[in-house]
């Protein structure tokens, strides 16, 4: 099972070096498009299985969409999208999904457990 997570461990490393769960201003998690469709295509696969955005995680969605030139249809074309999803069905669980997600500092983004 490690060896499952460790995929998306790595697409949100990067994230992690940029978080901070108490202040975060959603323009620094703009910056990397491969790791914005990342976050979008595991944000996407929670939401569809798991919970929904928080109010935070909407507004970022909107404003990723906007920063890369995308809608929710071309999104879904993207290779990083589909490649963060398929690592998301890995997850034995929504809640380990969403333990991930906090460990990198992006809890934010979705709801979840507490």
């Amino acid at each position: 099972m490690i060896m499952k997570k460790i995929p998306l461990l790595v697409l949100l490393i990067g994230v992690a070096t940029i978080s901070n769960a108490k202040t975060h201003s959603l323009d620094r998690f703009l910056d990397n498009r491969n790791l914005v469709l990342q976050v979008l295509g595991a944000a996407d696969y929670y939401t569809t299985n798991c919970s929904e955005l928080s109010t935070s995680g909407v507004e970022y969605y909107q404003l990723a969409l906007e920063a890369l030139k995308l809608n929710r249809d071309t999104l879904k074309d993207e290779p990083l999208y589909i490649s963060a999803q398929n690592i998301a069905k890995l997850y034995p669980s929504c809640k380990s999904i969403w333990f991930d997600f906090k460990q990198f500092g992006i809890e934010w983004l979705i709801k979840g457990f507490e």
